[in-house]
């Protein structure tokens, strides 16, 4: 699956052990059902996307055929959308 971004506004939020900011994109569900949540980290120079598992403390993601974890990473958060008054009318900033 593509993640393709065509309504919302989303960004890339520093987090660590687990910790899941305010309005974390939520990618899937665990056996268990707890929420999954989009993440990425750097290895060897590139970005790699990933699950976050807040219960675990980390984010797992798949190199070379391996899973590894991560307890620093990125987390996508969507945008809160904020408004401004414009001669009466309110516009989408």
């Amino acid at each position: 699956k593509v993640l393709l971004n065509t309504h919302q506004n989303l960004t890339w939020e520093k987090s660590s052990n687990g910790f899941i900011h305010e309005n974390a994109v939520v990618g899937g569900k665990s056996a268990t059902g707890e929420n999954l949540y989009i993440g990425r980290t750097k290895r060897n120079s590139m970005m790699i996307l990933g699950k976050i598992q807040a219960s675990t403390g980390c984010m797992f993601y798949a190199s070379d055929g391996v899973e590894y974890s991560t307890s620093k990473y990125e987390v996508l958060v969507k945008v809160k959308a904020r408004f401004f008054a414009d001669g009466g009318k309110f516009s989408r900033i």
